[in-house]
């Protein structure tokens, strides 16, 4: 399918992923961008909980129950404003402040917004949002090449098989998706499957398909969406913030390219497209925004975005922990200074200092219980301390190119945050973000290192990830305050009166007037068209090859792809395939939905798979496989060449004899890859 046709897949993918979450906020009276920055995440969590408890209720997971969830939430948000309005706790927005910091009220607040400059100020979110939307998108197509295209790495074949096992069975629970087989059901997060599945049965698209569209919506999406959220707490709206966000959104390798390429991570790239909601409401709910917000609808925001949070990945609920901490004594500090100006009570100051005492060793304790094993954390650092700084500073980890556009940003955003010392906090976060980058790339290995970032595996490409989510804001901050001293500079010279002359424009020409703004929106274009040269290009490169098909890809040649296209016009709907995972064979769920004896690589297998995976070819002939067979209700096996994902060797027994053995009968092949019916067992199912 071309892009051109597959706009329809992309704009219903929004729906599903935004829709849900947007008539719960909108119910709860949740207005502006703070409403379509919180539907993602918010929808994140409903999908995520109805498949956890579809289970129980004894009903399939799908698109309806998680509407269903929808309307009730809904409900319960306008049941909850009524009763709270009559005790006289109003859910809202403030009224917007200007933008124009010198004109301040008496209470030391900025006056509201006139009608021309709330236009403007929707202009610009327009603007700031639209921006890193189309660059993000167009990247992510020219990364995936067609929207069917597969990663063709070894993380993608459970990505792919979980959701055509959530698709087959209608059970996508994260307390059991595990490694999608019984004997293997175990806890995974799955929101991210759960919503890939909607996307596929909702749009009747394939599941690479599906995927393709469900990635950039959140990419392009949500991301840009969350990190103009978090900027308008930090600058509490100002029209210059929004846009450098949106030229700087789509300008970090590392986020949202790297979580398509390496891995692949894709649960990853859903978990900190949320991160910047879940830190603008951990501000608001501290009070450390100016424009006060109303603690109760914060909170009930924040409640309904954590469970998502946690079942698009856990490790980054951890993360919010940790980055919450200078936020936390960015607080204290002021409550204390409030104290001493008899601002705020004795008791408040108590209170807020206990629920810090008891929060940090807490935040210690969680850290510590959710590292990983060593063995499963085998990552090794690859380059000194001074390098990964440098690689942080330039916007280029994990060996991609420095970008000279972030570099400068990033350090003037140093500079500016250590001069606004209410906004030192952003800074603290950069360092937490910063330093753990550090001790995975560049720290030998030690009980240290791996209690900092074992609970990422002491994988630096995970932790890479992250930083986007703390660099933006400062870099942010470095671009505001250059182009704030540019447009002075440009008044200050009388730079539209100089152009006048040398335009022989009238005396009463217009230009010096209009020479600052035309300095900052030429800067914020500049910085957009800047922040795409040096890692990102290259990011693109490397992460392409990963989608890219052909005779020996690495997963899934041209020829299996073609055979497993086919696969679903010969094997029955209830039928189970064999098919080596190693070589891609077993991707059946993903690709045909048809089961898989074996949908992961790793996992627990009972004595009856055991059997299957080794010696299928001996069907009629060895006594212990045909009752695995029935068991395992195992109709068809398929076979591909002996190329592995990762280019290693795992020799299979299974199929090793399959064109001579007695009990398989070829029914289709494309080159190489060859698919058997099971005839050594007798009829099977509906055979």
């Amino acid at each position: 399918m071309p892009w051109v046709t597959f706009v329809p897949v992309l704009l219903l993918a929004a729906v599903i992923f935004l829709g849900p979450g947007l008539v719960v906020m909108r119910g709860a009276g949740v207005r502006g961008l703070p409403l379509f920055a919180v539907s993602g995440p918010t929808t994140v969590t409903i999908a995520g909980v109805v498949a956890v408890a579809a289970p129980y209720a004894n009903i399939d997971y799908g698109i309806i129950p998680v509407a269903g969830c929808a309307l009730i939430l809904t409900a319960t948000a306008l049941v909850l404003r009524y009763v709270l309005a009559m005790r006289g706790i109003v859910f809202g927005a403030q009224p917007r402040r200007s933008f124009d910091r010198s004109a301040e009220n008496h209470d030391g607040t900025n006056p509201a917004l006139t009608s021309a400059q709330e236009w403007v100020r929707r202009g610009a979110i327009i603007a700031a949002f639209a921006l890193p939307a189309v660059i993000i998108t167009v990247r992510f197509a020219r990364i995936i090449g067609t929207p069917g295209n597969i990663s063709q790495t070894y993380d993608n074949i459970f990505h792919l098989n979980a959701i055509g096992h959530i698709l087959i069975t209608g059970s996508g629970s994260s307390l059991t998706l595990g490694n999608l087989t019984a004997a293997s059901a175990a806890f995974y997060p799955a929101a991210w499957h759960d919503l890939i599945a909607l996307v596929a049965s909702t749009a009747s698209v394939s599941v690479p398909e599906a995927i393709s569209a469900g990635n950039i919506v959140i990419a392009a999406v949500m991301w840009p969406l969350g990190m103009m959220y978090l900027i308008s707490r930090i600058s509490t709206g100002q029209v210059l913030p929004m846009l450098l966000t949106g030229a700087l959104a789509a300008g970090f390798s590392s986020f949202p390219y790297l979580m398509i390429d390496f891995g692949v991570l894709y649960p990853n790239l859903l978990a900190i497209a949320i991160m910047p909601v879940a830190l603008a409401l951990t501000i608001d709910l501290l009070g450390l925004n100016p424009t006060k917000r109303r603690i109760v609808p914060v909170l009930c925001q924040g409640i309904l975005i954590l469970p998502g949070l946690a079942l698009a990945h856990p490790s980054f609920v951890v993360a919010l922990f940790g980055l919450a901490l200078p936020l936390l004594l960015t607080k204290l500090v002021r409550l204390a200074a409030s104290y001493r100006r008899r601002e705020a009570t004795g008791r408040q100051l108590a209170g807020f200092t206990v629920l810090t005492a008891v929060f940090i060793p807490l935040v210690f304790l969680v850290w510590d219980m959710a590292g990983q094993s060593l063995t499963a954390s085998r990552w090794q650092p690859y380059q000194t301390v001074s390098q990964a700084i440098g690689e942080v500073l330039g916007a280029g980890p994990q060996g991609r190119h420095v970008s000279l556009v972030m570099f400068v940003m990033l350090v003037a955003g140093l500079v500016a945050s250590i001069a606004r010392r209410k906004l030192v906090w952003v800074l603290g976060m950069a360092f937490i973000a910063a330093g753990l980058f550090v001790v995975a790339s560049a720290l030998p290995a030690s009980e240290t290192r791996h209690f900092l970032t074992g609970v990422w595996y002491n994988d630096s490409f995970r932790l890479a990830a992250m930083l986007p989510v703390v660099l933006l804001p400062l870099a942010v901050l470095g671009g505001e305050g250059i182009l704030r001293g540019a447009a002075s500079a440009a008044t200050r010279n009388r730079a539209g009166e100089t152009a006048s002359r040398i335009l022989r424009l009238p005396r009463a020409t217009a230009l010096d007037k209009i020479a600052p703004a035309a300095v900052l929106i030429v800067g914020v274009f500049a910085i957009a068209v800047g922040a795409q040269f040096g890692a990102v290009g290259k990011e693109q490169v490397l992460a392409s090859a990963n989608y890219r098909t052909g005779p020996h890809a690495p997963l899934v040649s041209t020829d299996e792809r073609v055979l497993l296209d086919r696969l679903p016009s010969h094997v029955p709907a209830e039928a189970t395939v064999y098919g080596d995972p190693w070589t891609g064979a077993s991707l059946t769920e993903g690709l045909s939905l048809r089961r898989s004896v074996s949908p992961h690589i790793v996992g627990r297998r009972t004595p009856e798979e055991l059997v299957i995976l080794s010696r299928i070819d001996e069907a009629g002939v060895n006594p212990v496989v045909c009752p695995a067979v029935k068991k395992l209700n195992v109709q068809y096996a398929l076979i591909f060449d002996d190329h592995e994902v990762h280019g290693g060797a795992h020799p299979n027994t299974a199929m090793d004899k399959a064109d001579s053995a007695p009990g398989l009968k070829l029914v289709d092949r494309e080159g190489p890859a060859k698919l058997y019916q099971v005839t050594g067992c007798g009829p099977l199912g509906h055979q």
